[in-house]
């Protein structure tokens, strides 16, 4: 008779091996899920695009659509043939927008009514979500990154002589930096008389100022 034989599986020992640090970074599987929504870019009427996703919070976009501009440069070479040009810095701005979608409706609840109880307070403008009874959002502008550079300065100052060295570190300060990640404005309208167009300007997803243009 036979004698049965019995195989065992070799095994390594890793316990000498040292575990990962506790800030490496996770697995694949366990990455944040990606953003669902659709950009959808007139072809002849760029303020006819729409922004549409599910994250998009009902108060601000009853609609379930976010009116959109896509910003360009007017000689951008990659516009040839009626192209529409949609940058990586715009992508991410779309993103931060859909990721702060309620950071964005409690700044925007709390600086329009604090913006108009003085500069026009016949509007009255109520706080909370009591305030969208009378304010609409009419488009979202995602820009181009805009870094205001020396040379960029000295060719306002040719049209612009009286435009002091002083200013430019204002001004360089008020635009995009380097590291900017994103830059997007929301503009509103409401019962005010005051013709400017009014918007709130968020970069990198946080709140920058409610103003007039």
């Amino acid at each position: 008779m036979a004698k049965k034989t019995t195989k065992t599986r070799k095994t390594t020992d890793r316990s000498h091996l040292p575990s990962p640090p506790a800030d490496a970074a996770p697995a694949a599987d366990t990455a944040s899920p990606t953003l669902d929504y659709r950009l959808i870019v007139h072809a002849t009427n760029l303020g006819l695009s729409r922004l549409k996703s599910p994250l998009l919070d009902k108060v601000m976009h009853p609609e379930g659509a976010a009116p959109i501009i896509i910003m360009s440069y007017l000689h951008d070479t990659d516009k040839d043939d009626g192209n529409v040009v949609i940058d990586a810095f715009q992508i991410e701005s779309v993103l931060d927008y859909l990721r702060h979608q309620a950071d964005v409706r409690a700044m925007l609840e709390r600086e329009i009514p604090a913006y108009f109880a003085t500069a026009e307070p016949s509007a009255k403008i109520p706080k909370g979500t009591a305030m969208w009874r009378k304010v609409e959002i009419y488009s979202i502008y995602f820009n181009r990154q805009s870094v205001m550079t020396r040379e960029q300065f000295q060719k306002m100052q040719r049209m612009l002589p009286k435009l002091k060295d002083s200013a430019f570190a204002g001004m360089a300060a008020r635009q995009d930096q380097p590291e900017t990640r994103s830059n997007f404005q929301v503009f509103v309208r409401g019962p005010w008389q005051n013709e400017h167009e009014h918007f709130a300007q968020f970069r990198d997803g946080k709140f920058v100022e409610f103003t007039i243009q």
